[in-house]
């Protein structure tokens, strides 16, 4: 939902020549809908012939070309294309689009300049919402660390979440061992992969210290990270949770302690009175002091 959220979505199924059936299809398309809740969750997800995916096969080329009829009909029917926009709004978004082989992102101050410079200042947030719901540009505003900054690149927004959400087994820091070491982050990284906390650290570390703030909030926002405030293990620098990156584990049975009974049938213990009396004292004492505070 982050880029266009608004966007049809069209999904495709590879290898069709495998299903030869309409029912194996069928029943395909019923798990399919079910474990994504597509008609509750993703209203934006394309039905095509009552299924949620079109069936195609690469090499033989079934459907490869109803495809296509699809894809053109679908955004040719989307109302941004019959929408008229100001030449000046498309000049500034050439002026933005023509930085992304140097720059993944923009601060907002920067696009205000080049939105001066062609006299669209005024409209500057509308346009932007718009590119942003094209999908051009991804530009969030629920913060001010948000707001400043304007991503003309979105790869490079997934390849810096996907730095940090990843699976550690497969995708490992094999070429980070050395640097990791000398910047004495071995204890971060232990942690970050097996309890699923990260230290703000090992963040800037793996983020290059490349818009470190919006990147936190940008994940915050999106419940991928929130902060940790239970326990620093022992240390001084803020620790985030990662839930995705929580590993499973087997939990250790419970263990059953010791039991002991007291028989009273011929006598009490030694000193349970004094324990007894001890107790209403401090019971009488917490009800003079909240009395006492009462008539004050």
């Amino acid at each position: 939902n982050l880029h266009a959220p608004s966007a049809p979505v069209i999904a495709v199924g590879t290898h069709c020549d495998n299903v030869k059936s309409s029912r194996e299809r069928q029943k395909i398309n019923e798990l399919f809908g079910k474990s994504l809740q597509a008609k509750e969750k993703y209203p934006q997800l394309c039905r095509i012939d009552k299924l949620w995916y079109i069936p195609v096969d690469n090499k033989g080329g079934i459907n490869i070309e109803k495809l296509r009829t699809i894809i053109e009909s679908t955004a040719y029917n989307q109302e941004f294309v019959h929408q008229k926009v100001s030449l000046r709004w498309t000049k500034v978004l050439d002026d933005i689009v023509n930085t992304r082989d140097d720059n993944s992102w923009l601060e907002l101050e920067y696009v205000r300049e080049v939105g001066r410079k062609y006299d669209v200042a005024e409209d500057l947030d509308i346009m932007l919402e718009l590119f942003h719901e094209l999908g051009v540009l991804i530009h969030l505003t629920a913060t001010e660390a948000l707001r400043n900054i304007i991503i003309t690149k979105p790869q490079w927004l997934i390849d810096q979440l996907g730095k940090v959400i990843r699976d550690v087994s497969m995708h490992g820091l094999a070429s980070d061992e050395y640097e990791i070491e000398r910047l004495g982050l071995n204890d971060d990284f232990d942690i970050y992969c097996n309890d699923g906390l990260i230290s703000r650290i090992l963040l800037v570390y793996l983020w290059k210290e490349e818009q470190i703030e919006f990147l936190l909030d940008l994940m915050k926002r999106t419940l991928l990270l929130s902060d940790w405030n239970f326990g620093s293990r022992g240390r001084r620098e803020q620790l985030y949770l990662i839930p995705s990156m929580i590993a499973d584990r087997n939990i250790d049975p419970p263990k059953v302690g010791m039991r002991c009974f007291i028989d009273f049938k011929t006598s009490l213990p030694e000193g349970v009175f004094q324990v007894r009396f001890n107790m209403l004292d401090l019971v009488f004492v917490v009800f003079f002091l909240k009395f006492w505070l009462v008539l004050i």
